[in-house]
C-alpha cells in the first residue's frame, strides 16, 4: 500500500498515508496548491474526521452526516445506500423532509426537493459511467464500486481494497496478490479472476468465488472458531457450497483445509480437540485471516484419508503396548501366585528364581494396571475417531 503519492499535472501536491498493522487506512494528509483540496483526514472504525472535525459515520447500509458549517449541514442527517448484488453502491438517498417518502425527479422538477442525492452506474470492471443520471452529494460519498473507497484526490482515482489498490480504468490491481500461490491459473494482478459480473475480490486477496460460483475463501470474523465459521457458511452461503453434500460444510473440513491456522484445534495424534476445551472455539486464528474453503467433498475425503492413516498407525502402536503390558502383568501375577504357595515357591527358588519380591517389582515398576486401563480408554477414543473417518470416506465416496 502506498505511503506517499506525488500528484501530477496541473494539480500538483502530494498525499501521505498511515496504516494499521492489518493494512487499514487510518490517516491521509493531502498537501496541494488548492486549499480546498488540502487537509488531513482520519479513519477511526466507521467514523471519518477532516481536520479533526467529525464529518460522517459509515454503517452497514448508509452513513450519518454530522452537523458542519464547513459542509453547510445544519443538523445530523441519515443517508442510505442501495447496492447491487456485488456490493456496488448505485443509489444514495435521504428523507430530508421526514415525511416517510423519497422524492425523486419524477415527482418534481425542483432539484432542491430531490431526495435521491447520488446515483452511480459502472462498467463491468468498476469504471464509473458518465451520464445525465449521475449525481453527487456533499460531503462526497466515495464508497462506490464493491463499497470500497475511491481515492480521487489529486487525480489519483484508485480504490482501496485493504491489501492492494485497484485501478478500475484497466481492471487490474497495482500490486501482486499476496496469496497468489493459491491461484496459479490467473495473473497476480487480476481482479476477481476476470469475472467481475459474477464475482467480487476480497480486500484485494482474490475472489471469494470460483468461476463456477462456489465459495473458496472466507474472512474470519471476530470471535469465530471453526464451528461458528461452518454455521455462518451453511446458513448464509449454502447456495455457494453446492459441491458439498446437501450444501453443508463441516467444521472438521475447515480445520483440515487450514491446519496451520488451527494448530490448537488438532491434537498431536491427529484427533480433534474436545469441544469443551477452550482452545477448540478459537484455535489460533485471528480476526481478518483468510481461510481456504474445501473444494467440494473430495477435499474432505482426502483429508479424512490422511487422518485415518495417522489414527490407524497410532492404534497399532497402542495395541502392541497393551499386549506387551498384559503379558508382563500375567507373568507377574504368576510369580506372585507361586510366591504365595510354599511348595511351588521352593521349587521356583530351587530353579534359581527370586520369588515374590520380583513379581511385586514387576507389577509396580515395569507396568501398572491403571496405566493399561488408561491405554485401553485411549484405544476406545481412537476407534471412535477411526469409525467417524470411515463414515466420512464411505458416505461421500
Amino acid at each position: 500500500m502506498p505511503e506517499y503519492v506525488e500528484g501530477g499535472g496541473e494539480l500538483g501536491g502530494e498525499m501521505e498515508f498511515d496504516y494499521t498493522f492489518s493494512m487499514e487506512k487510518i490517516r491521509k494528509q493531502v498537501t496541494a496548491p488548492d486549499p480546498n483540496i488540502s487537509g488531513e483526514r482520519f479513519y477511526l472504525g466507521g467514523a471519518e474526521f477532516k481536520d479533526y472535525k467529525a464529518v460522517f459515520y459509515n454503517f452497514g447500509d448508509g452513513r450519518v452526516l454530522f452537523a458542519s458549517e464547513a459542509e453547510e449541514i445544519e443538523e445530523d442527517r441519515f443517508q442510505y445506500h442501495i447496492a447491487d448484488h456485488l456490493g456496488n453502491n448505485v443509489v444514495t438517498f435521504e428523507d430530508r423532509d421526514g415525511d416517510g417518502n423519497i422524492t425523486t425527479e419524477s415527482d418534481t422538477d425542483n432539484e432542491e426537493d430531490w431526495e435521491v442525492v447520488q446515483r452511480n452506474l459502472y462498467y463491468p470492471f468498476g469504471l464509473a459511467q458518465q451520464g445525465c443520471w449521475r449525481a453527487e452529494t456533499t460531503p462526497e460519498m466515495n464508497y462506490l464500486y464493491n463499497g470500497k473507497e475511491l481515492e480521487n484526490d489529486l487525480g489519483f482515482d484508485m480504490a482501496f481494497y485493504g491489501f492492494r489498490l485497484y485501478d478500475a480504468a484497466i481492471g487490474r490491481f497495482g500490486g501482486v496478490d499476496p496469496i497468489s500461490d493459491r491461484f496459479a491459473f490467473v495473473s497476480v494482478f487480476n481482479y476477481a479472476e476476470n469475472s467481475p459480473i459474477a464475482h467480487i475480490d476480497l480486500h484485494g486477496l482474490q475472489a471469494l468465488f470460483a468461476p463456477n460460483g462456489r465459495l473458496i475463501a472466507y474472512k474470519v470474523q471476530q470471535g469465530q472458531g471453526p464451528t461458528q465459521i461452518a454455521a455462518d457458511l451453511n446458513v448464509n452461503h449454502s447456495s455457494s457450497l453446492s459441491n458439498l453434500p446437501e450444501g453443508q460444510i463441516k467444521w472438521q473440513s475447515i480445520v483440515l483445509d487450514n491446519l496451520p491456522n488451527f494448530t490448537n484445534v488438532v491434537n498431536g495424534d491427529g484427533s480433534f480437540a474436545d469441544k469443551d476445551n477452550s482452545d477448540y472455539t478459537s484455535g489460533n486464528i485471528k480476526t481478518g485471516e483468510i481461510l481456504a474453503i474445501s473444494d467440494g467433498n473430495q477435499s474432505e475425503i482426502n483429508s479424512a484419508k490422511k487422518q485415518l492413516s495417522m489414527v490407524e498407525e497410532k492404534l497399532d502402536s497402542i495395541n502392541k503396548d497393551i499386549s506387551k503390558a498384559e503379558d508382563i502383568i500375567s507373568t507377574s501375577e504368576e510369580v506372585i501366585r507361586i510366591d504365595n504357595n510354599p511348595s511351588a515357591r521352593n521349587d521356583r527358588r530351587g530353579n534359581g528364581n527370586a520369588g515374590g519380591s520380583i513379581g511385586t517389582n514387576i507389577l509396580n515398576e515395569w507396568v501398572r494396571k491403571p496405566a493399561v486401563e488408561e491405554s485401553k480408554e485411549k484405544r476406545k477414543n481412537f476407534v471412535r475417531t477411526k469409525d467417524s473417518l470411515n463414515n466420512v470416506i464411505g458416505n461421500e465416496e
